[in-house]
């Protein structure tokens, strides 16, 4: 055969030499670097944003409160809830727009809404006779127990204010009332339970569910109405919000 030439070059390696584990690491570092600063960007940026549109609904929660303001010193009661509601929409717990539809809610009647908008205070009510219309609101709505310690919380945060002394009257009046309320309703409650397991122990079937019902729609119709005076007396005081 032929002789191959001894000057030929060599064929050239199919494989590559293996990379070195310390490039690899580094690489990896590298690499898991720019993703933790990419990572912390996005963050950042998130948060400008989040930030941004706090500072917007802030000032225009500002903007609404004002028209409210406006509103209500016109006379416009419902213009100024409804600019209210706006404001809720956007920050639930503002505490200023609870406080006035609180208000609004209870010389309304509707006292399960003036609740509703007192329980979201974060803090006591800026105007003090506020506490003094949840109190009614609990009172009216079967809750003696609730409505005893709102006026106490009230009388203590009044103490020594000629400005509320006529609130601060009714007010322990309506304490005594509601107690004995409480006490009324405690008993009534415990009857009904033993009444109830008296007669699943001794009456029919037919005869317990008759008298159960009987008594547990006597308690109710008490819970319902509430101490009878409170809801006449409570509301007319002639009280005037600092709106």
């Amino acid at each position: 055969g032929q002789a191959v030439p001894s000057d030929a070059a060599p064929r050239k390696r199919l494989i590559d030499p293996p990379v070195p584990l310390e490039n690899v690491l580094e690489s990896a570092e590298s690499m898991s670097g720019r993703a933790r600063r990419a990572q912390k960007t996005k963050q950042r940026e998130r948060l400008k944003r989040s930030q941004k549109t706090r500072r917007a609904d802030a000032l225009h929660c500002a903007d609404l409160f004002d028209e409210a303001r406006f509103e209500w010193e016109r006379g416009q009661h419902e213009v100024a809830r409804r600019l209210l509601d706006k404001i809720l929409r956007l920050r639930p717990s503002h505490h200023a727009a609870n406080e006035w539809l609180a208000d609004l809610a209870f010389r309304d009647g509707a006292y399960v809404d003036c609740l509703t908008h007192f329980d979201r205070l974060q803090h006591a009510p800026s105007w003090p006779p506020l506490t003094h219309y949840a109190a009614v609101a609990a009172g009216n709505v079967g809750a003696p127990d609730r409505a005893v310690a709102l006026l106490t919380a009230f009388l203590s945060d009044t103490t020594g204010s000629a400005a509320f002394e006529a609130q601060r009257n009714h007010a322990s009046k309506l304490v005594q009332l509601w107690s004995k309320a409480a006490r009324q309703i405690a008993r009534t409650k415990k009857a009904a339970h033993t009444a109830r397991k008296a007669s699943a122990a001794s009456v029919s079937p037919k005869a317990t569910t008759r008298s159960t019902r009987q008594t547990s729609a006597g308690l109710l119709d008490f819970e319902a109405r509430g101490p009878e005076p409170a809801k006449a007396s409570a509301p007319s005081l002639g009280l005037d919000s600092p709106w």
